[in-house]
């Protein structure tokens, strides 16, 4: 059974507009943008005890009680989801078990939301689109650790990376590539994102810019790749 999203703001003391705790949006003050935390008659953190959900009317964050969970508690998603549901016996499909970041980070957040019998009926989509993303993610990611290596930037390029991660919401995606770097054979994928680096380098030693701008134009390279694979896509359908 899932928890009272009222409850779990109790227990992590957010503070509440005690005005509100009747009605249907039980106002809070946001712990994630803390916009509204020196103005005491502004709470912009919004709970619907009925639906169970919550969204922030300034920074925009928004989801459900697991989700809430996890982002006040520090807590992993797949932590919080096990906390309630790991006895259960049923099998998920592994599209179930994607957070609601990653499934905005492959834009099926809102038809979850708004078209449930449709994400329900497409969940082998779901998880082609994530496990795409996932591999696009990984070629940026270790193209950029390339240039790093090149360009002696090593810990800039993997504080970049680990940002990377954070705004894809792929886990694990600094170690991956490290990982991958480190074996004797590289992958499809790593193969790829050699190219990428290399056409980037070439790009900043044209420009005269040598590796100074080398990230930049690994970006410019990876969208190239990106569309190039899309409009390969769009041919063979």
């Amino acid at each position: 059974m899932l928890p009272s999203i009222i409850d779990v703001a109790r227990e992590n003391q957010l503070t509440f507009n005690e005005r509100s705790l009747n009605k249907k949006e039980v106002m809070c003050k946001c712990p994630f943008c803390l916009a509204d935390a020196n103005n005491p008659k502004k709470f912009y953190l919004s709970l619907n005890p009925d639906k169970n959900v919550f969204k922030c009317w300034y920074c925009k964050e928004y989801g459900g009680v697991l989700q809430f969970e996890s982002l006040v508690t520090g807590n992993s998603y797949e932590e919080v989801r096990l906390k309630y549901f790991g006895d259960i016996k049923k099998k998920y499909h592994p599209a179930e078990l994607l957070s609601p970041k990653q499934l905005k980070a492959i834009n099926w957040d809102e038809i979850k939301r708004k078209h449930n019998d449709e994400y329900k009926r497409s969940l082998e989509n779901v998880f082609a689109d994530w496990k795409a993303h996932v591999h696009s993610q990984r070629i940026l990611a270790f193209a950029k650790l390339l240039i790093g290596i090149e360009s002696k930037k090593y810990q800039l390029i993997c504080e970049n990376i680990k940002k990377q991660a954070l705004d894809s919401q792929v886990p694990n995606l600094l170690e991956d590539v490290l990982e991958m770097y480190s074996s004797s054979e590289w992958k499809s994928w790593a193969l790829e994102a050699r190219e990428i680096a290399v056409s980037a380098l070439l790009i900043a030693r044209k420009e005269n810019n040598e590796l100074a701008n080398a990230l930049v134009y690994v970006v410019f390279a990876f969208s190239q790749y990106n569309q190039k694979n899309k409009n390969d896509n769009r041919r063979v359908g």
